[in-house]
């Protein structure tokens, strides 16, 4: 394990002791001490080198590999935020083995830009506030907007289709399936359809393309056909081209439960979402 403090540091006995994964070009995570109730998944703000990063923990009460005078302090646990979910940490451990790199370098950049930048907590722009409550205060103020059930376009399936849905929709556990077919075949009214049986019945979907160009045309698709069981607001959108808050907001609303759709690039594999969906990908 990597020490990250050059100069002693003495910890208090009822220190406990976490591995925390930080978005620089060294192998870690690496081992700092709080004295405050920390969980995996927590975003914390830490002294390394002579900078001050943002961190995800990963691992709570651990046996620290280095000397504990060479163990720095947790400087504050950011609490504007439920922890990461178990299970995308595991995705995320499992991308930074599978591509060898270190776990940081996989775990921050996910997260959008406010929530990993110290400045988003300090200062007089911030306030007494993180870029959350900022943001949630802002949504408040807005109403939410929900889909004109009778604009609603009815998903029209051929034989073939309907097959192809009641295989991808009543398997039991994980399947991969691949539709194949010419463009114009019906493909996407498959993935739709699909999509709507598993809305239905309360989990969440997932929704890649392969282009953030053609993330509108399927926008506008999944709102012409799933009107009737999701809101405007209960689809987002993420992709590289967001502003920050907009990138910001579509993530709170996967990761808050809010957003029943999430559709985006491959970037949106790593949407918190709080159950397992479907992933579609035309």
């Amino acid at each position: 394990m990597t020490s990250n403090s050059p100069t002693p540091n003495p910890v208090s006995s009822a220190a406990r002791y976490c591995r925390v994964a930080l978005d620089v070009p060294l192998n870690g995570p690496f081992d700092y001490s709080s004295t405050e109730p920390v969980a995996a998944g927590d975003r914390v703000i830490v002294p390394f080198g002579r900078r001050r990063l943002i961190g995800v923990v990963t691992q709570c009460d651990v046996t620290p590999s280095l000397a504990l005078e060479n163990i720095r302090e947790i400087e504050r646990v950011l609490r504007d935020l439920d922890p990461l979910p178990a299970k995308w940490l595991e995705l995320a451990a499992f991308a930074a083995s599978y591509y060898q790199r270190p776990m940081g370098e996989v775990v921050l950049p996910a997260l959008p830009v406010p929530l990993r930048r110290v400045s988003s907590y300090e200062g007089k722009r911030a306030g007494q506030q993180g870029p959350v409550e900022r943001l949630r205060k802002r949504l408040a103020k807005s109403r939410a907007q929900t889909m004109d059930v009778a604009t609603v376009e009815p998903i029209e399936l051929n034989e073939e289709q309907l097959e192809a849905v009641d295989q991808i929709t009543q398997a039991d556990g994980f399947r991969a399936y691949m539709l194949h077919g010419i463009t114009g075949s019906g493909k996407t009214q498959v993935y739709l359809a699909a999509a709507q049986a598993v809305l239905a019945r309360g989990a969440r979907v997932l929704f890649l393309v392969p282009e953030i160009n053609l993330t509108p045309q399927f926008a506008q698709a999944l709102l012409a056909r799933l009107g009737g069981v999701v809101g405007i607001d209960e689809v987002a959108v993420l992709h590289s081209r967001l502003s920050d808050g907009e990138r910001l907001g579509a993530w709170l609303r996967a990761h808050d439960g809010r957003a029943r759709i999430v559709l985006g690039t491959r970037l949106a594999i790593f949407a918190p979402m709080p159950a397992w969906c479907v992933v579609a990908s035309p």
